[in-house]
């Protein structure tokens, strides 16, 4: 996937500094995960990050045919469903070992190869390697160029009550706890085929 000149500069219009701390971010997002998949190849994909003919940065990446939510919609067995969901375990541990709490864990964010192995293909860098075709995702850019970084993570029918605390103004630690609560929301996901939200009373922190 790669970023077009045009969708470059209506980031620049919105964010001076959009096109250059993209770029960062798509590189730091290949490079990570490119150690992680030399670690464990099973559950991260192979990325190269590249520049095109008029410096148009995109990613490429090994082809991973089904998306984790597409199964989950076709409807899971018990037993898909536990094993999905174990996989999905062995990256968020190794991401905790490294340091890295993804607090952005959703089925989205998950496809399965063809040997069926389970792989976490994004690092909370939501708008990496993606066209910016409307006027909601450009904002959504700028915000997330600008602001703190713990306060944008997330995605609010996954979110954990610490990252709700978070974007009320509350001083609140976002830590691995976050990402062991939004993996048990997967979980109900993948079981029952039904998202999280709303289905249960906001917790306190």
């Amino acid at each position: 996937k790669a970023l077009s000149k045009e969708a470059l500069g209506r980031a620049r219009a919105l964010n001076p500094e959009a096109p250059r701390m993209l770029l960062k971010l798509l590189r730091d997002e290949t490079k990570l995960i490119n150690k992680l998949s030399a670690i464990d190849n099973d559950h991260f994909p192979s990325l190269a990050f590249y520049l095109d003919d008029d410096n148009s940065p995109g990613f490429l990446t090994e082809y991973i045919p089904n998306g984790l939510e597409n199964r989950i919609k076709e409807g899971l067995s018990t037993k898909d469903a536990l094993s999905y969901f174990l996989q999905t375990i062995s990256p968020i541990k190794l991401l905790h070992e490294q340091g890295i709490v993804l607090a952005d864990i959703k089925p989205s964010n998950f496809r399965i190869d063809r040997k069926g192995n389970v792989k976490l293909v994004d690092l909370n860098l939501k708008y990496a390697g993606k066209e910016f075709s409307d006027t909601s995702m450009l904002n959504s850019l700028a915000l997330s160029l600008t602001a703190d970084k713990d306060k944008i993570k997330g995605t609010p029918r996954y979110m954990a009550p610490e990252q709700w605390e978070l974007l009320e103004g509350n001083d609140v630690k976002i830590d691995e706890r976050t990402d062991v609560y939004q993996i048990t929301s997967l979980l109900y996901e993948l079981i029952t085929g039904i998202k999280p939200e709303g289905r249960f009373e906001r917790l306190s922190v």
